[in-house]
């Protein structure tokens, strides 16, 4: 489990140039302060990010349904894009993060019951932005 600093100080641990990785998930929703804690770190990665992590991990392609997803180990998953500018991201604390409305629809059509709450805050946070 992860709060905003343990995050953040696991994220530096890793060695990666912020313009190569887009925090997504949880950690999106911990760094804007949707959520207190997350479970693990989910990042898109360009391909310099990706192998820097396998030089350092034994990334394994995860059994998720998602293109391009991979389990570097029990803290960090990450899925591989070609273009990281194709998704909608704020800098917070110099980090880029998935915006709030990316997190929603991408959740919205997930359709996962353990989405449901999170749902409700994000459309309670955008009406309120």
């Amino acid at each position: 489990m992860f709060n905003k600093e343990r995050f953040k100080e696991y994220l530096e641990s890793l060695n990666l140039n912020n313009k190569d990785f887009i925090i997504v998930a949880g950690g999106s929703l911990l760094l804007q302060n949707v959520k207190d804690t997350t479970e693990d770190i989910d990042l898109y990665v360009n391909n310099k990010a990706f192998n820097e992590l396998n030089r350092l991990f034994e990334i394994k392609k995860s059994n998720k349904p998602y293109p391009n997803h991979y389990v570097v180990n029990d803290n960090l998953e990450v899925v591989l894009k070609d273009n990281l500018e194709e998704i909608d991201y704020v800098l917070i604390d110099g980090y880029k993060c998935s915006t709030l409305e990316y997190e929603y629809e991408w959740k919205k059509k997930q359709n996962r019951l353990k989405d449901k709450e999170i749902l409700k805050q994000l459309e309670k946070k955008l009406k309120n932005n």
